[in-house]
């Protein structure tokens, strides 16, 4: 951000930089301000009480009570300057403050969500860990580089105020000097007026004349100082909220729904109660005409669910399972391997067989008809996650990542816990989704409890999930 005393653009490049880069040079440009750092020699800004600037009065008054006032009309354009540069010094430090308790507030934010991600994942191994804790580290940095950025606000406003100041008790010693010259010559002129009959009172003005041009000259040179300094200030800030703007794009990137509602284009295919696919209208289905396009399967029938995931009952381990079994009842650590979801080049790591198969098209649907799975790439974090060897957050229960039946999708855009994270359309494509297959894959948007709107999980049976999974693959031409 600075070089030396020149501003320049943060570090990147013309791609994204990463959020410990962007904290690295906004608080760089934060120290910089906060040292002064930013002004050109000779350009240093004095220490003067911020009640400078809100000081009235009539700095020719003095004019006035020493009895030479009709000189007054003559000089009166000194007063211009004083009355220009008065303002409100409690509103500036107010702004300044709020601003300082902006970055307080992000700073302390940013230190504890870094410091719970790093505590509540601190038993997790396996890349999905890893890549929770790098999108979490990305979210904690932005933060930081956003309360940074308010320091920085709040430091150039406060020398802002303080160059406004110091400005302004120059302009006014200037016009003090000025006015003491000045009625020294309009006394020294009344003295000689009785022998010049009147015609020193004429110099005297002249002169009064002169000494204020002189100190006018001399004021113009601070108000152009004044006026450097404030723009040197804004550049710091334009910089700085430029800075900004990345950071707030990372986090939309990162973090989910900062930018407000996401643009997403639904599918145009949907499943109709005959057990036919359909074709609507608009996505968002208001009871448009449909025609038939062929069956999806031999023997499917489908059913509306009361609430989804409502209907579903938890798959039971096989009589033959002997060992540990995850929340849904699938084994813990079953064959598995890394698959690419459908239409993506995301590859989360899932159970073989059925339940892999069905994830796989559950998950591509999703990114067809819903959001697009890859929204990662461009932050560099990796939020996409099958398999994990854990319980369930908060809970003894064993995950079911740890049976490999359960996928995370764009999790930090979906934070745990939150609700709302995807419109109404979208989730009413979910869970028409997971209609189309049964509702063998239950989505954690529908968890009564706390929502997590990332997961999506086997809930089927063995043999529920393996009756999808032919159905699913005849469908394809059995494949």
């Amino acid at each position: 951000m600075t070089t030396g005393n020149t501003l320049v653009a943060p570090s990147g490049g013309s791609q994204t930089p990463s959020a410990q880069t962007l904290y690295n040079d906004i608080r760089t440009t934060a120290n910089a301000i906060e040292n002064g750092d930013w002004v050109d020699a000779g350009m240093g800004v004095a220490k003067v009480a911020m009640d400078v600037i809100g000081m009235g009065g009539d700095p020719l008054g003095a004019i006035t009570a020493s009895g030479v006032s009709w000189v007054l009309n003559a000089v009166s354009f000194l007063r211009e300057p004083f009355d220009v540069l008065k303002g409100d010094p409690g509103a500036i430090t107010s702004s300044s403050s709020c601003w300082g308790t902006a970055s307080n507030g992000l700073a302390q934010t940013a230190e504890l969500y870094r410091q719970a991600s790093t505590d509540q994942t601190r038993s997790w191994t396996g890349t999905a860990a890893d890549g929770y804790r790098a999108a979490s580290g990305n979210q904690a940095n932005g933060l930081a580089a956003l309360g940074e950025a308010s320091r920085s606000i709040s430091q150039a406003m406060q020398q802002g105020g303080q160059l406004l100041a110091a400005a302004r008790k120059t302009v006014m010693d200037l016009i003090s000097q000025a006015v003491q010259k000045i009625i020294q010559i309009c006394i020294e002129a009344l003295s000689k007026s009785w022998l010049s009959f009147g015609a020193s009172i004429a110099l005297g003005i002249a002169q009064s004349v002169q000494k204020a041009v002189q100190t006018g000259q001399k004021l113009v040179q601070e108000i152009q100082k004044l006026v450097q300094g404030l723009q040197k200030i804004m550049q710091v800030v334009q910089q700085v909220m430029k800075v900004a703007q990345t950071v707030k794009e990372l986090l939309e990137m990162i973090g989910g729904k900062a930018s407000g509602q996401q643009t997403q284009t639904l599918s145009n295919h949907r499943v109709t109660s005959d057990g036919t696919m359909g074709t609507v209208v608009n996505a968002v289905d208001t009871g448009p005409t449909t025609h038939r396009l062929g069956t999806i399967a031999p023997g499917y029938q489908w059913q509306q669910p009361e609430i989804a995931g409502q209907n579903v009952q938890l798959a039971q381990a096989t009589p033959t399972q002997t060992g540990p079994v995850s929340q849904n009842g699938w084994p813990v650590n079953p064959p598995r391997g890394v698959r690419t979801i459908p239409g993506t080049n995301v590859r989360v790591n899932v159970a073989d067989g059925p339940a892999g198969d069905v994830l796989m098209h559950v998950l591509g649907q999703v990114h067809a008809r819903v959001e697009d799975i890859s929204l990662n790439s461009a932050a560099g974090e990796r939020d996409d996650w099958g398999y994990a060897e854990r319980n369930v957050r908060g809970s003894s229960a064993i995950s079911n990542h740890a049976s490999a039946t359960a996928v995370d999708i764009n999790a930090t855009r979906h934070a745990l816990g939150e609700r709302g994270t995807f419109t109404p359309a979208q989730t009413a494509e979910i869970r028409a989704i997971l209609a189309e297959v049964d509702n063998v894959v239950r989505w954690g948007g529908d968890y009564r409890g706390r929502a997590d709107e990332m997961h999506f999980e086997i809930v089927g049976s063995v043999e529920e999930v393996t009756r999808v999974a032919e159905r699913l693959r005849q469908a394809n031409g059995g494949r």
